[in-house]
């Protein structure tokens, strides 16, 4: 449990970092909140009342991480030949999705199809140019997952895009696009991301000393040496600074948090 002293002191500080965006006292950022906390509040009923409705089971299917997470991640023992074939057939997916959203979007064009740089088997990872500003992005492409109760509308995408207008803080890391994409199968989804392009990687890297563009599989096979802790307190710092401006905005909590969720400047 926090030290309700050290809580007080925590706000008093992120209130000096923040930019002047989240300072702003107008109707538009309270509303985008409560209408992303309304869309939330929904998804949450609407996927813990189980008693409802029937759940269907893939046989064979065990979730990871006791449920907690809708996606598929890779498991560091599985057979080579298992895991090339779920690459081969993801990466395929993936391309012509992006390729389609590319088509769509003349904004954005191909460089590079990276690496699993992550652990999710369905996640792929691109390298954008943005004709624009002259600058490279990182564009990610997941498909939905077939229990996500959100609808994928315009409606949904810009109440969402409002949502990151409003979140902005110095240290959460700026969504700069969001689309949905019809995949190839019949009822796919695809949910593209464009973010900044950052060469740094993420904390996880950091911590293995390892290249953020290298794959996932080879990246995290050695023992870390682990951070000073000088650095460990000012990335601490940092992060519980962002989750305290969350809160009190009343965003859901992080479950996903981790190592491999903080990206580095």
């Amino acid at each position: 449990e926090f030290n309700p002293r050290s809580l007080r002191e925590a706000r008093s500080r992120a209130g000096l970092y923040r930019s002047a965006s989240t300072e702003e006292r107008g109707s538009s950022a309270p509303q985008v909140v409560n209408s992303l906390t309304r869309l939330f509040s929904c998804v949450s009923v609407a996927s813990t009342d189980t008693s409802q409705r029937p759940v269907e089971k893939r046989p064979g299917a065990a979730p990871r991480h006791g449920g907690r997470y809708e996606y598929t991640a890779l498991e560091a023992d599985s057979t080579a030949h298992e895991r090339m074939e779920l690459e081969r057939k993801a990466r395929e997916q993936a391309q012509s999705a992006c390729l389609h959203y590319l088509r769509c979007c003349p904004r954005y064009s191909l460089l590079q199809h990276l690496n699993d740089i992550g652990s999710r088997v369905d996640k792929h990872w691109f390298i954008v140019r943005d004709s624009s500003i002259k600058t490279e992005r990182l564009l990610t492409l997941v498909p939905k997952s077939l229990n996500c109760p959100i609808k994928c509308d315009a409606e949904t995408r810009q109440v969402i895009l409002d949502l990151f207008l409003a979140l902005q803080h110095p240290y959460i890391y700026p969504i700069l696009d969001l689309e949905f994409r019809e995949g190839a199968q019949v009822s796919q989804t695809f949910i593209v991301l464009v973010l900044p392009f950052n060469t740094k990687g993420s904390l996880k890297d950091l911590i293995y000393k390892s290249s953020w563009q290298d794959d996932w599989c080879d990246k995290y096979g050695q023992r870390s040496e682990g951070l000073p802790l000088s650095q460990v307190q000012r990335l601490g710092r940092q992060i519980l600074e962002a989750l305290l401006f969350l809160k009190e905005r009343g965003f859901p909590c992080c479950s996903h948090l981790h190592s491999g969720n903080v990206i580095l400047q």
